[in-house]
């Protein structure tokens, strides 16, 4: 917080329009209750102290700027002896503690009805365990789950919510755990409590669904449930199972995963009108079903080997078809393709060179379903879609590519090594007119681009820059608008600092 703070005063503190003295007091006052807010209460070890130092003589060698030497005449950085003379006012470890004897003087003047008093003045009986105080569940604490399976029924939402969010916690920290006797204790919860939270979060989306048809107020809080229900049967199924496809219920659920995405995607057309609140809870819940199957694709490969084809089938009708397309929103379409790719690059679902030499049957069937789902049609309007719809280059980029491959290299060339640029090209009839704006002897500056055989330069043009070839005067430029003109010294050869700054 400190370091935000000093960086959007920092101008201020390198102005030369202000004086030292008023700099000296932004930091003071802006800067400083910041960096020391809560230190009544800090225990300052001496590396803690030695940060705080280094953030201090920072600000202050800001403020006050280096120091010409009078013997050698080169300039240097300010001692730190000589910053704090020049500051006149305690260091910030002196600051701290006098804070610190301030309060305890404050609070023993609280009188012993206070609690601060009590804790200050009191001694603890008795002797503290070592290590921190933790009730280790379910060895020490085997009642907690129950008790919050029990309290997620209650009838007063408040209750159930807070319940849900402390079993999410708790099955989040169970589900951490890798010694072996942890895990298999987390497996044993996992195989008592599925069934409850699955029906749980089945119940809640019905609800949640039926809340939208009706336009109930209610809706938010119910996805909210549903949601955190789902976070839990995430860990549960990833971490819960040591192989899930032996788990009806975990079947199960996974199978739903993919009706509950269409229902929730065709649900969220419903809700553009409703609020940008609900909108963004639904795109969540969306993006962690999708969450969901890529843990299990990658904690759990065999167990995924039946859900490769409805995967796939799922990923591509919403991201590669017509059909799919008015029902996609940017971080669905992003796990949509790491699904596709998580499944295509699994190493457990490639065979050996000679196919007949594959031992797992596992990694068999996952194969044989990659090479029936792709077929030629499919990967050619797959390409087809990520080419003209989610690369980065335009369909002129790919035709100029195609035609004249020499000047894409240069197009290349020019957007990688100037920043903040478009580039577009001329025309025949513009050509005369750029280069009569052109002063190649006082801008030029020679380049060999890659790609290509010619030496080019680059030329600024009046808020523009013509790159240029130099030996072949007859071809026609090319124009880079600049969104944001910076131009180096390395692009610009001897340009002058306000032709730069054009």
């Amino acid at each position: 917080m400190g370091n935000a703070c000093y960086y959007s005063v920092e101008k201020l503190l390198s102005s030369s329009l202000l004086s030292k003295n008023l700099k000296v007091r932004i930091y003071k006052t802006v800067i400083l209750p910041v960096v020391l807010y809560g230190c009544e209460t800090w225990t300052l070890t001496l590396r803690e102290e030695h940060r705080l130092r280094v953030f201090e003589n920072k600000v202050l060698r800001k403020i006050f700027g280096a120091k010409r030497d009078e013997v050698t005449g080169e300039w240097r950085k300010l001692h730190n002896a000589e910053l704090h003379a020049l500051c006149s006012s305690p260091d910030i470890i002196r600051n701290s503690k006098s804070r610190c004897l301030r309060w305890a003087g404050h609070v023993a003047h609280l009188g012993e009805s206070r609690n601060a008093y009590r804790v200050l003045v009191g001694r603890p009986e008795g002797k503290r365990p070592l290590g921190t105080e933790t009730f280790d569940c379910p060895r020490e604490w085997p009642e907690l789950v129950p008790t919050l399976l029990t309290a997620v029924k209650s009838e007063d939402p408040l209750i159930q919510h807070r319940a849900l969010l402390m079993l999410h916690h708790v099955i989040k920290t169970l589900s951490s755990k890798r010694l072996a006797g942890d895990r298999r204790l987390f497996q044993e919860l996992t195989g008592n409590v599925f069934s409850f939270v699955l029906n749980l979060w089945n119940s809640h989306v019905e609800n949640f669904l039926a809340q939208v048809n009706t336009n109930n107020n209610e809706m938010g809080a119910t996805l909210e449930k549903a949601l955190l229900a789902l976070r839990i049967l995430r860990k549960l199924t990833v971490h819960g199972f040591k192989k899930p496809h032996e788990s009806t219920d975990a079947v199960h659920f996974l199978n739903m995963v993919f009706d509950r995405a269409k229902t929730m995607l065709e649900c969220r057309k419903s809700l553009r009108s409703r609020g940008t609140n609900l909108l963004e809870l639904c795109e969540k819940f969306i993006i962690h079903l999708t969450k969901v199957l890529i843990a299990v694709l990658e904690h759990h490969p065999f167990s995924y080997v039946d859900l490769i084809q409805p995967s796939l089938e799922f990923a591509v009708y919403y991201v590669f078809t017509p059909s799919g397309e008015t029902l996609l929103f940017e971080r669905f379409i992003i796990q949509c393709l790491n699904l596709i790719k998580g499944i295509l690059l699994c190493a457990e679902y490639k065979p050996a060179k000679v196919i007949e030499e594959t031992k797992e049957p596992g990694t068999l069937r996952a194969h044989q379903i990659k090479m029936s789902f792709f077929t030629a049609n499919t990967l050619t309007e797959m390409c087809r879609k990520l080419v003209t719809h989610y690369f980065l280059l335009t369909r002129d980029d790919l035709e100029l590519w195609d035609s004249d491959p020499e000047s894409f290299g240069l197009y290349d060339w020019s957007k990688c090594n100037i920043q903040g640029i478009i580039v577009s090209f001329t025309s025949i009839e513009k050509h005369e007119e750029v280069v009569t704006n052109l002063n190649p002897q006082r801008f030029a500056s020679l380049k060999t681009v890659p790609g290509t055989r010619s030496v080019h330069c680059v030329l600024p043009v009046n808020g523009k820059l013509a790159i240029k070839p130099y030996s072949a005067s007859s071809e026609v430029p090319i124009l880079v608008g600049i969104r944001r003109v910076t131009l180096t010294g390395r692009q610009c050869g001897n340009a002058s600092r306000s032709d730069q700054q054009q």
